[in-house]
């Protein structure tokens, strides 16, 4: 069974999407995989984990991601 989690990406200036799968073996959840997406793309990411929609208490929080542009480290003199 390969289980994965599904991804979004949005292009808001052109209307553009796609999807893409990611493996749950190298990203644990929406908070591993959302942290990895802000590094590389610098993005705003919403994520549900995998129990999602489940019985299971808890399982149905939204994960919110991304760095503020407030809290960005200055660049080196």
């Amino acid at each position: 069974m390969n289980i994965s989690q599904r991804v979004l990406i949005v292009d808001p200036a052109t209307g553009f999407y796609k999807t893409r799968k990611y493996g749950i073996g190298r990203y644990f959840g929406p908070v591993d995989l959302g942290i990895h997406l802000v590094s590389q793309q610098r993005s705003l990411n919403f994520g549900v984990g995998i129990f999602a929609g489940s019985i299971f208490p808890g399982s149905n929080r939204l994960v919110v991601t991304g760095f503020s542009p407030c809290c960005e480290s200055p660049a080196p003199a």
